[in-house]
């Protein structure tokens, strides 16, 4: 009895005498160019087709892509989108191997896709920006399904979270890609701005084995540590490092041995010439008094004291950087007070020793009612209108002469 084998041959693309190369733009919307020329709209079912197979650099089996396809094709179905891109659109692909075996690929002598431009140039270590450049918008369906594409972006992020503060600042482009992916939380690390951002604190602490033990524990901030007086002035001298900034944790003794509390001059600083809410950190008895805290927090506009010296210093520690940079209406509303405590101790000491009847004592008074009010409106207020209120009132006084 005769057995009649039936060969499948699979035509492999030939391309046509020095063609011009296509040009498949999926880092955002699907563009498909040819010969200059956008190709008409694709049906979904191509468009995805084309999609996934232009997400990888390497031959890739038919299986699985049907497996990433979220209509889960059947393998004629899949064929059929393969011929109708290479037949009808003239596509450049790549077809190879034995009935379950078969391989699909873009031909990289005749293709150009942006996502492959991307892994390659990760790889290479390219230009952070010319990389970010590659992504227009969101990515065409099946993109980061790519676990090529999902590597590459992975190590991107990573890279850019171990830059130092002034070339990630210089990034133009992270902030317009950042916002491209608002809910994946793999880009949490490096957004610049925004209410999935990580907040970044500077952290002035001298002992490596503490500030180690700090950055272990605040895993939820990007940390820009300092470990001497030496190096925040440096710091603080580069206005750009500075605006990145927005908490600070800084301690009070800033040596080996003894207690020079030039942390003093870090607070002094942030509170004269910046926004930035901070917290001292300090193992000092005298700190612990709570009429001095209270003194120290207003004198220095300090949102929290942290006494090194509880056992517990630590949990109390990541308390105070939520404080600091939180954006819960507790923490909005301390940050308030904060402000409100600081210019009205400000505008008393400057009107201590006023004549009743004087100009001085009249300010006194009217800053007094003025605090009251914003004080209210900081503790029971919507928080909104509240920020306007006490924003409205550290304006005032700290310009009225």
């Amino acid at each position: 009895m005769a057995v009649i084998q039936t060969a499948i041959a699979y035509r492999k693309y030939v391309p046509p005498h020095d063609p011009e190369p296509v040009e498949i733009l999926i880092l955002g919307e699907l563009i498909v160019r040819k010969n200059g020329a956008d190709v008409p709209d694709l049906s979904p079912a191509l468009a995805e087709t084309l999609t996934l197979l232009a997400a990888r650099r390497r031959p890739v089996l038919a299986r699985e892509l049907r497996s990433a396809h979220s209509l889960q094709p059947s393998q004629d179905s899949f064929d059929h989108y393969i011929t109708r891109l290479k037949n009808r659109f003239g596509l450049p692909i790549v077809t190879a191997g034995p009935r379950g075996g078969t391989t699909y690929q873009l031909d990289p002598a005749l293709c150009r896709a942006d996502a492959v431009a991307f892994v390659r140039g990760v790889d290479a270590g390219e230009d952070i920006d010319d990389l970010l450049q590659l992504w227009r918008g969101p990515a065409a369906a099946g993109v980061l399904r790519s676990a090529e594409v999902k590597d590459a972006l992975a190590r991107l992020v990573q890279r850019i979270c171990e830059l130092p503060d002034a070339d990630l600042a210089a990034l133009a482009e992270l902030p317009r890609f950042a916002a491209l992916f608002p809910d994946d939380q793999t880009l949490d690390r490096v957004r610049p701005s925004g209410p999935r951002s990580m907040p970044r604190l500077l952290v002035v602490e001298d002992s490596p084995e503490m500030m180690a033990e700090i950055c272990d524990r605040l895993t939820s901030y990007r940390l820009t540590p300092k470990t001497s007086i030496e190096e925040w002035r440096k710091f603080r001298d580069d206005k750009a490092h500075l605006g990145l900034i927005q908490g600070a944790l800084v301690d009070l003794s800033l040596a080996a041995k003894g207690d020079d509390r030039k942390g003093l001059e870090i607070v002094r600083y942030l509170q004269e010439h910046t926004e930035v809410p901070t917290a001292l950190v300090t193992a000092n008895r005298m700190e612990s008094s709570e009429y001095r805290q209270a003194e120290r927090m207003e004198e220095f506009r300090l949102v929290d004291i942290v006494n090194k010296q509880s056992p517990d210093w630590y949990n109390e520690l990541e308390a105070t950087a939520e404080l600091l940079v939180g954006r819960g209406v507790a923490e909005r509303r301390r940050r308030m007070e904060t402000w409100l405590n600081a210019a009205y101790r400000k505008v008393r000491r400057e009107t201590h020793d006023a004549a009743p009847g004087s100009v001085a004592a009249r300010r006194r008074r009217q800053c007094g009612r003025d605090y009251m009010i914003a004080l209210g409106l900081a503790r029971l207020d919507d928080v909104d209108v509240a920020q306007t209120a006490v924003d409205q009132f550290c304006a005032t006084w700290r310009t009225s002469d």
